[in-house]
């Protein structure tokens, strides 16, 4: 159902007809007009049907040529949506892979859910383009040595800086679960690269690390 006008309203709606049913393991509405509200009617489906695995709620922000009031106004999941999701999960359910791209989470929603990774057998999360910056970082380099069962990681065009990529190659020389790790388009410099690169020394278990379009494109960065 992406792509759509869907509101809270109708997320609320479609949790009620969802909630007993035994074979529906996908959720996609991406790019619909879904804000906190209708996470948290999402985050109780959740809990209360066992058998959805994946949930994409990603978002698309207006263009640049768009009025700044209807680019404050646009609905998005923030920080408080972050909470209804983390809340539900620990209860109890079977998702393993959520997307929420494009939204607002920043630093306080994605710290949320990165606390939540050692508690709950998530394996893929898709955090891209929410703002984020290295403070999100240094909760990751406390919680990867901790080796939660996530193996995908998508933290793409986000704030994080060289201190943030640092963070995470540290925390990813103690990891052996994470496979697929992207920090595309952020503004990590030579340094973050440096230590990405590095860590990898001590990781056997990436597979795909993904740095285009950071601040610089150095011989350094090449190597990853």
């Amino acid at each position: 159902l992406h792509n759509n006008k869907i509101t809270d309203r109708g997320a609320e709606v479609l949790c009620q007809a969802l909630q007993y049913h035994p074979h529906c393991h996908s959720i996609w509405l991406a790019t619909n007009r879904i804000t906190d509200v209708g996470m948290r009617h999402l985050s109780e489906l959740l809990h209360w049907n066992l058998n959805i695995k994946e949930l994409n709620v990603s978002n698309r922000w207006p263009s640049e040529i768009w009025a700044k009031k209807e680019f404050e106004m646009h609905p998005h999941v923030t920080y408080v949506g972050a909470e209804f999701l983390a809340r539900y999960l620990r209860k109890g359910a079977g998702l393993t892979s959520l997307s929420l791209a494009d939204q607002r989470l920043r630093d306080d929603g994605a710290e949320i859910l990165f606390e939540l990774l050692p508690q709950y057998p998530l394996r893929s999360l898709n955090l891209s383009g929410n703002l984020l910056g290295d403070r999100a970082c240094r909760t990751l380099q406390r919680i990867l040595p901790q080796n939660p069962i996530l193996e995908e990681l998508i933290l793409s065009k986000n704030l994080i800086t060289d201190a943030g990529a640092m963070d995470i190659a540290y925390g990813l020389a103690y990891n052996s679960l994470v496979t697929i790790l992207d920090l595309a388009s952020n503004r990590i410099g030579d340094a973050g690269l440096y230590a990405l690169y590095r860590c990898l020394q001590y990781n056997a278990t990436i597979r795909s690390l993904i740095t285009v379009g950071n601040v610089h494109n150095t011989k350094k960065s090449s190597l990853l």
